[in-house]
């Protein structure tokens, strides 16, 4: 759960190095992509609940990496590779559009790279673990895990979980599929009414940014936000003005 910490080193680092470069940027959803990085983050050795794993720890001293919902509001990170290498070499795409609109979203790099568009053929690559398969991990993790995702000591090589994650594989969803829904949608449910409506703002600004309206790929959005309010030129959207945050 680093937060994304190092966003701004990372864009620094990318700037020196390739300052000429193209940028592609892949958003997700948050609720979706919250709950998809609590689960890497069981197969990485994480052994914390999902309420843990969100909770900011007290005293709050942004002293070393945590889960931060400041990560997941996504125009801060546009504008600030906007910066760093202008508008025109940056593009962001959602996650969903590659789910449901997979053509149009490669077209679309395409485009942006100034290549002609090639026809594709697509198939699923790195599937999701079971969500039953998780439970089970992270129990393994409490006792066998130990790296730094583990703030206990630990005296377990860190290979064991790994060995016991490469069961997953013998434990999918054709056996388990009904629980697995059970528990993805208890823990979404959770996730949505830790930061319900925390995320609307941060996304119309984006949906102003990208000239793409969020709201038609179930991302939260304030309640008057309509089709309209997309800036016609979506650069315009990249002046607003930023807080600093510890994500960005």
């Amino acid at each position: 759960p680093s937060g994304g910490f190092d966003c701004t080193i990372i864009a620094n680092r990318l700037q020196r190095t390739f300052p000429q470069a193209r940028i592609l940027i892949v958003v997700r959803e948050q609720v979706g992509n919250i709950f998809s990085m609590y689960s890497q983050y069981i197969t990485d050795g994480g052994d914390m609940s999902l309420k843990d794993y969100l909770a900011r720890p007290q005293p709050f001293l942004k002293r070393v990496p945590v889960f931060s919902e400041e990560f997941y509001r996504y125009h801060r990170l546009l504008s600030l590779y906007r910066q760093k290498f202008g508008a025109d070499r940056v593009l962001c795409l959602p996650f969903e559009q590659l789910v449901k609109q997979p053509d149009e979203f490669v077209g679309q790099i395409y485009d942006f790279a100034g290549q002609p568009r090639k026809p594709q053929t697509f198939r699923r690559q790195n599937a999701k673990r079971s969500a039953t398969f998780q439970v089970l991990q992270r129990l393994v993790n409490q006792r066998l895990s130990g790296n730094e995702l583990i703030q206990r000591r630990r005296s377990a090589p860190n290979r064991v979980h790994r060995q016991f994650g490469a069961v997953s594989r013998y434990l999918g969803p054709r056996m388990t599929g009904w629980l697995d829904r059970a528990l993805e949608d208890r823990m979404q449910r959770f996730i949505a009414a830790e930061f319900q409506g925390d995320f609307a703002e941060s996304n119309a600004i984006l949906s102003q940014m990208i000239g793409r309206d969020l709201g038609d790929f179930g991302y939260q959005m304030p309640d008057d936000f309509t089709p309209s309010a997309i800036a016609a030129d979506a650069d315009q959207a990249a002046d607003v003005p930023q807080k600093r945050c510890a994500a960005c």
